[in-house]
């Protein structure tokens, strides 16, 4: 599910952890067991989107966190990240991060 809002700019120099939060898609008592993210580009410029996800994810609680770095200027990447829970359902929550040049 789109979470309804797009990521801030990314800039090409710059290395970010971004985040989902899923508090709202668990059932009272139920806790994430996995994550994956996957990045794709919308705009067909980055030819290596899932090179942008550094290292692993993350769960802390109800937020799964991913590492971005090196977003090109004019893409636009999708950032989405499946999980499975404990109660072995499967949610997914997915956004847009604009790639910016430096500032």
């Amino acid at each position: 599910m789109y979470v309804g809002v797009d990521f801030d700019p990314a800039e090409q120099d710059e290395s970010e952890p971004f985040a989902f939060d899923f508090v709202t898609e668990l059932a009272p008592g139920e806790t994430i067991s996995t994550a994956a993210f996957t990045c794709t580009a919308k705009n067909g410029i980055d030819g290596a989107p899932a090179s942008r996800l550094t290292g692993g994810a993350t769960i802390n609680g109800t937020v799964c966190t991913h590492t971005f770095a090196g977003a090109l200027p004019g893409e636009v990447y999708v950032l989405h990240c499946e999980i499975t829970t404990s109660l072995a359902n499967t949610k997914s929550l997915w956004s847009h991060i604009p790639g910016q040049a430096p500032s």
